[in-house]
C-alpha cells in the first residue's frame, strides 16, 4: 500500500514503511507552511475546497500537528494562519483556540 503525496503536478504514491523501520527526519517548518499554503491554494483552484470552514492538518512530529487557524479563508493561507497543537487540540503556540468538536476527527485517525 502506498501513499498519496501532492507535488505541483499529478499525484505522486510513495511506499510506506512500517513505523520500526522509519528513520526519524527533521521537518523544516517553514517550507512545510509554505507548502501547505500552496497546496491549500491549489485544492482551492480546482474547487476541492470550500473557502472557510474545516482544517487542514500536517502531522510534524509524533502527536503534534500543524494546522490553519479556524475561520481563516484557505484559499489564501498565509504563515501566520498556521498554528501547531498536539493531538488534544491544545494549542502549542499563539493564542487561538480550535473547537473540540472540529479536532474529534483528527484524534479518532
Amino acid at each position: 500500500m502506498g501513499k498519496l503525496l501532492w507535488k505541483a503536478g499529478a499525484p505522486t504514491r510513495v511506499s510506506r514503511l512500517p513505523s520500526s523501520r522509519r528513520k526519524p527526519t527533521a521537518i523544516d517548518e517553514g517550507a512545510l507552511t509554505e507548502q501547505i499554503c500552496d497546496l491549500a491554494h491549489q485544492l482551492w483552484l480546482r474547487g476541492l475546497l470550500v473557502a472557510d470552514t474545516g482544517l487542514i492538518s500536517v502531522e510534524t512530529h509524533r502527536k503534534r500537528y500543524m494546522v490553519n487557524r479556524p475561520g481563516r479563508r484557505r484559499a489564501n493561507l498565509s504563515s501566520q494562519d498556521l498554528m501547531t497543537v498536539d493531538l488534544g487540540g491544545t494549542v502549542l503556540d499563539g493564542s487561538a483556540s480550535i473547537d473540540p468538536l472540529t479536532w474529534l476527527p483528527h484524534r479518532l485517525a
